[in-house]
This record gives C-alpha cells, sequence and structure tokens, in this order.
C-alpha cells in the first residue's frame, strides 16, 4: 500500500523540495565530462545506453528528519482514452504494479494525492493483469481524475 519506506510516515510530507528532472543524451554526456572525475576520464560512446533515457529509481525529498528515498512507481502523461465505458489515462510503468495497488501521486498544484489502480490495458486495448518496467506504456484506469504528468511513488 505505501512505499516500503512509508509505514510510520505521515501521508502529508513536505515536497516543497523534491526535484524531478529529466534529461537528454546531449546532457547527460555534458554533465558527465565536466564532472572533475569524468574530466579524468574519456566517455566511451558503448557506456551510454541511447536504447533507453536516463531515468530515476526514487524520490528524495527533505523532511525535519533525515532525507527519505521513496520508490518511484511511474509517470502518468496527459493522453486519455475511453474504454468500455472507463477512462484510462497513459501510464509509462517503472516498477511492478498490480490493479488495486495504491500509491501518492504529486498533482500539478504541488498537493499530493493517494491513488488506487483499477486495471490495465495494454496498446491494443487489451486488459492485462499488471504493469511491469517491460511494458513501454500501459492504460491506466485510477480512482481519481489526474491531468498528467503526475509522478507515482
Amino acid at each position: 500500500m505505501y512505499a516500503p519506506d512509508s509505514a510510520d510516515k505521515p501521508v502529508d510530507y513536505d515536497l516543497s523540495k523534491a526535484k524531478i528532472e529529466y534529461i537528454n543524451e546531449e546532457e547527460l554526456k555534458h554533465r558527465l565530462s565536466k564532472s572533475k572525475i569524468d574530466e579524468e576520464k574519456s566517455i566511451n560512446e558503448d557506456e551510454i545506453n541511447t536504447e533507453v533515457g536516463p531515468t530515476i529509481s526514487s524520490i528524495t525529498y527533505d523532511s525535519a528528519g533525515p532525507v527519505q528515498s521513496k520508490l518511484y512507481y511511474g509517470l502518468f502523461l496527459p493522453e486519455f482514452q475511453k474504454i468500455d465505458g472507463h477512462q484510462y489515462i497513459k501510464f509509462v510503468p517503472k516498477q511492478l504494479i498490480y490493479p488495486a495497488d495504491e500509491v501518492s501521486v504529486i498533482v500539478p498544484d504541488e498537493t499530493i494525492k493517494k491513488i488506487k489502480f483499477q486495471s490495465f490495458r495494454n496498446e491494443a486495448g487489451e486488459l492485462i493483469p499488471k504493469a511491469t518496467v517491460n511494458h513501454k506504456w500501459v492504460w491506466a484506469q485510477v480512482d481519481k481524475q489526474l491531468s498528467g504528468w503526475e509522478v507515482a511513488f
């Protein structure tokens, strides 16, 4: 129901200092070439996987206590489809997710909502039992209205 380290945390986290950043391959190379460690090494083209862009695996946020990290479940995209009378939103999964799983999302006004996944469909619109990192994206039915670009954690 919660990310593994959140069972004893309150639901209303202070995410005012959270930063999620997506960068392309060119920016990655630029940043690597600027770092002191990598200045002494040459960037080997084979070391950078261009098939899959850089992604995050966790979200780190500051709180009154120590810095905590939450598992990153995926990103909702602003694309919608109505299938069998239900509204679905495009979702890029980065963790294994089942229907009835509950996650938190950061919504555009920078507040947090809990949402529950209700069902998943593949690109062809067929029901699937779960969403996994092996899916490029899926259609997700959730219990609350989302606008897209929400981060699930």
